[in-house]
């Protein structure tokens, strides 16, 4: 628990920098002093701050995570630690019962925090067009449900228009694994995808339709849990 409060923490540290936000009393201090950063350097974001005019979210189905201290229930390659304990650093999508918090929660989130206009920079998911289709309306639909609630929500953003290549590694190695966007660059030339007749449609003011549409995104069916389903209020139980 206190691993995830800290990862919390964490997740809003850059604009929280940028926003002049990271004083002596901010929860991250006495972590940013002893990983050996300046007060100087601190003080200089309180002194002039430079809040960005737009907060970009990118956010993907694995964004959310889930710590875990019973490694017996996760494969060893999700193990991990932070020096003091170990924990299985999963997928939440893969283990909540319920769900993940959900882009629009988020968004409301950052709205929340800073007051600043906010745009999901990045939509994409790997994987089947008809998925990639589901996941790009359902990410206009949260952020429609956060503009809806009071958040200024600018755009949504379909990233990467022409696909990219080895993003499922980060970039961490060159397997030549692409994935396309709304265009498919293989062959050497443009060749529209499913995903670019539902941004033309978006960007006409128009809700996309098709077969795709007309079943939920594997995120939101039962096969999703590959891992023991944690139920919160089974455990406060």
């Amino acid at each position: 628990v206190y691993q995830a409060d800290f990862e919390n923490e964490r997740r809003w540290l850059t604009w929280d920098l940028l926003a002049g936000r990271v004083d002596r009393g901010h929860a991250l201090w006495p972590y940013l002093v002893g990983a050996g950063v300046g007060e100087d350097e601190l003080d200089a974001f309180l002194e002039a701050p430079c809040p960005p005019d737009v907060v970009g979210v990118n956010h993907y189905v694995t964004s959310e995570r889930f710590l875990d201290e019973r490694l017996r229930r996760y494969p060893a390659w999700t193990h991990g630690g932070n020096g003091r304990d170990r924990y299985a650093d999963v997928e939440a999508v893969r283990v909540l019962a319920d769900g993940p918090a959900g882009l629009a929660a988020l968004l409301g989130e950052a709205w929340a925090r800073y007051g600043l206009p906010l745009a999901v920079t990045e939509v994409h998911l790997g994987g089947p067009a008809d998925e990639q289709v589901r996941w790009l309306a359902e990410a206009w639909d949260a952020a429609a449900e956060a503009r809806g609630a009071g958040a200024d929500v600018r755009a949504v953003t379909a990233w990467a228009l022409l696909g990219s290549y080895d993003w499922s590694s980060l970039l961490t190695r060159e397997d030549g694994h692409y994935e396309p966007g709304p265009f498919d660059v293989r062959g050497g030339r443009l060749q529209e995808t499913p995903l670019a007749e539902a941004v033309r449609a978006l960007a006409a003011g128009q809700r996309p339709d098709g077969p795709a549409l007309r079943q939920s995104g594997w995120w939101r069916r039962p096969e999703r849990l590959v891992y023991p389903a944690y139920a919160e209020a089974a455990v406060l139980a």
